[in-house]
C-alpha cells in the first residue's frame, strides 16, 4: 500500500458545501470524528454524524456538506493506493463505499498515532505507519456497520456534548446527568472505550481547536484563552505547553515561519 496524503482537519465553524476533486488511481478515506451533515459519494447521498467513515473509489465525484451551526468540526482525510494484490481490501471498499461506516470513537487515538508515523520523516516509522493503516482498514471494513452497542452510543453522545461546549467548562456531574448515567460509571465507561478519562479528552479537544486558531486566525492568545474558557492566558499557556511541548506563542511563530 502507498499513502500519499494524510490530513487532520479542524474547523471552528461549518463551511459551505465542499466539492472534492476525484483522484485517478487513488482511493480517498474520510473519518468524520466530530460533525454532522451530508456526504455525497457519486450518486449516493449519505447523512452522517460523529465517528463515521466514508471511502471514495478512484475517479468518483464527492462532496461534504456540514450542518449549519456545526462547531469544532474534526476529521481525517487520506489518499491511499492499495496493492493490486490486496484484492480483499479493494473488494470490501467497493462493497461499502455507498454508505457511511460507524466506528468506535477510540479509533481516533489509534489513527492519530498512525498519521504521525506516516509523516515522521523516518523510513522505518513511515513503513510501520503504512502497515498499521492497512491493518486498520482491514479491521474496520471486516466489521458490521451496525455495531453501535449501547456503550458506544453513550460515549458518542458524550463526545458530541463536548464538541458543542468546547468554549465552556466541563462539569462532569452535569454531563453524566445529561446521559442519564452515574458519574463514576460514566468515567469508567469513557476511559474503557476511549483509553483516556473524559476530562483529558475534553482538554485535548480544546488544545486541538487552539492549535487551529493560533495557526489560521489573528486572534490574540488572551482572546483564544477566553473563547476556550480557560481561567486566563497563563492557565491556557501552561496547559498548552504541557500538551504540545511548547508555549502557544512559540507554536504560532513556528506555523507562521513555515508559511514563508
Amino acid at each position: 500500500m502507498k499513502v500519499w496524503t494524510f490530513y487532520r482537519v479542524i474547523l471552528t465553524q461549518a463551511p459551505t458545501s465542499m466539492a472534492l476533486s476525484p483522484h485517478v488511481g487513488t482511493y480517498e478515506f474520510h473519518y468524520i470524528v466530530r460533525g454532522s451533515g451530508i456526504f455525497q459519494n457519486g450518486l449516493k447521498t449519505c447523512p452522517f454524524s460523529n465517528n463515521t467513515i466514508f471511502f471514495t473509489p478512484p475517479g468518483t465525484q464527492h462532496s461534504i456538506t456540514f450542518d449549519q451551526g456545526c462547531k469544532n468540526i474534526f476529521y481525517y482525510c487520506s489518499l491511499f493506493e492499495p496493492h493490486t494484490a490486496d484484492k480483499k481490501l479493494i473488494s470490501m471498499i467497493k462493497q461499502r463505499f455507498e454508505k457511511g461506516l460507524y466506528v468506535d470513537p477510540k479509533n481516533v487515538i489509534c489513527l492519530d498515532a498512525i498519521r504521525q508515523k506516516v509523516f515522521s520523516g523516518n523510513d522505518l516509522l513511515h513503513q510501520s505507519g503504512v502497515d498499521e493503516f492497512s491493518s486498520f482498514l482491514h479491521d474496520i471494513l471486516g466489521r458490521t456497520s451496525d455495531n453501535r452497542d449501547q456503550e458506544n452510543v453513550y460515549v458518542e453522545a458524550a463526545t458530541h456534548i463536548m464538541q458543542e461546549e468546547a468554549n465552556m467548562g466541563l462539569n462532569m456531574d452535569t454531563l453524566s446527568q445529561k446521559l442519564g448515567l452515574n458519574k463514576s460509571y460514566f468515567i469508567r465507561l469513557f476511559r474503557k472505550k476511549m483509553g483516556i478519562p473524559p476530562l483529558q479528552y475534553f482538554i485535548r479537544m480544546k488544545i486541538e481547536t487552539a492549535c487551529y486558531l493560533l495557526k489560521d486566525s489573528q486572534l490574540s492568545i488572551s482572546t483564544i484563552a477566553e473563547q476556550l474558557h480557560f481561567f486566563d492566558e497563563f492557565h491556557f499557556s501552561r496547559v498548552f505547553k504541557k500538551r504540545m511541548g511548547i508555549p502557544p506563542s512559540d507554536y504560532r511563530r513556528g506555523t507562521l515561519s513555515s508559511k514563508l
